[in-house]
């Protein structure tokens, strides 16, 4: 039996124990999740989230949705995880992300750029918010957003795969108009 195993027994028998203590309910679910057990955490989520709506909750209950490719789902929750708790940079990044998969850029620019007026030195959203803005056809803020990335974690190799690329693509001559 593994260790997962092993807290999956002693989550549900604390469940058994104390059914209306949500906090075991909460680390039940998490644990089902660890183990790729979605249905089964979903359904005990949504009890927790019907008897007591909580952020964790809902943030988790959008990564199940988002783990089985319910992205409307996730996105559902992860908008009710921010309306409950706006300062949940986790969740926020996760929104952001989704969104920049769903084609989204301005929305997850949005998200991301929130992060970072928290915490200017959140390199994944720096990364990310780079990402998605040369999607968006503006490489010279992607470079800025990529220098600052480097300021954070100087010699980080995306970052300077990234810039290489915009340099590259901008001395492509172009094809008149």
């Amino acid at each position: 039996m593994g260790d997962l195993d092993r807290a999956l027994a002693h989550a549900e028998r604390s469940c058994e124990l104390g059914p209306w203590f949500t906090d075991s309910q909460f680390t039940h679910a998490v644990i089902l999740y660890d183990l790729s057990r979605l249905d089964d955490a979903r359904k005990v989520l949504l009890n927790l989230a019907d008897s007591e709506p909580s952020e964790r909750a809902f943030h988790y209950l959008g990564l199940v949705e988002e783990k089985q490719g319910n992205l409307a789902q996730a996105l559902r929750w992860y908008s009710l995880t921010l309306e409950t708790d706006p300062g949940n940079t986790q969740t926020r990044f996760n929104l952001a992300s989704l969104l920049t998969r769903q084609g989204r850029l301005r929305e997850a620019a949005v998200q991301y750029g929130r992060i970072l007026q928290d915490e200017p030195g959140h390199l994944k959203a720096l990364l990310n918010l780079g990402h998605a803005l040369a999607l968006m056809g503006r490489p010279e803020d992607a470079g800025k957003i990529y220098e600052k990335a480097l300021e954070v974690e100087p010699g980080n190799p995306r970052a300077i795969r990234e810039l290489e690329f915009l340099r590259q693509d901008a001395s492509r001559p172009r094809p008149p108009e």
